[in-house]
């Protein structure tokens, strides 16, 4: 993939010094980028495999995009749809960019962006109706991975012809053949 500076090279072929300063501004604009994250989770329909699910990530970065995707067993939709952003975070543990994080999953969406898991802390990871929160240990490996970034999440609806949301759950549909 061709990237801005390798086309500004190709139009224009730089001098020692203009390099210099082409290289400096490319630096520049990768460490202020906002990094778009596309993330899916889905469960198997076939009975005999209930508890598999598949997860997509799509990570698009500086005209980049990297993909990757997993399976995990004794999975719910839920939970699934959480390792998806875990992953995704995991491959950007060195980042120092801004990271928004789009899925599907209001039920993650809702949590991280209004911050429900503050007072489930407070409540020793109990929900508001006093019940245990459902996928804890999953719940707060996301939330230590995101509060050590600058990472907003963002509600996308599931199948609406977005390239990027349509490629993460193809990926993570193939991930249950």
């Amino acid at each position: 993939m061709i990237n801005d500076l390798t086309l500004n090279n190709i139009l224009h072929k730089p001098t020692a010094a203009n390099h210099e300063r082409q290289t400096n501004t490319c630096t520049q604009r990768k460490i202020n980028e906002t990094i778009s994250v596309y993330t899916h989770g889905v469960r198997s329909d076939k009975t005999y495999d209930l508890d598999r699910g598949g997860w997509g990530v799509v990570i698009v970065r500086g005209g980049e995009v990297e993909t990757k995707s997993g399976h995990v067993f004794n999975a719910t939709l839920r939970g699934i749809e959480m390792v998806s952003c875990i992953q995704a975070l995991q491959i950007l543990s060195a980042e120092t960019s801004s990271i928004k994080i789009y899925s599907c999953s209001d039920y993650v969406v809702n949590c991280m962006s209004q911050q429900w898991y503050k007072s489930w802390r407070r409540n020793r990871w109990k929900t508001s109706t006093n019940k245990p929160v459902v996928h804890k240990e999953q719940w707060r490996e996301l939330i230590r991975l995101s509060e050590s970034k600058r990472v907003v999440f963002r509600k996308i609806e599931a199948h609406c012809g977005n390239e990027f949301h349509d490629m993460a759950e193809k990926l993570a549909i193939e991930e249950l053949r």
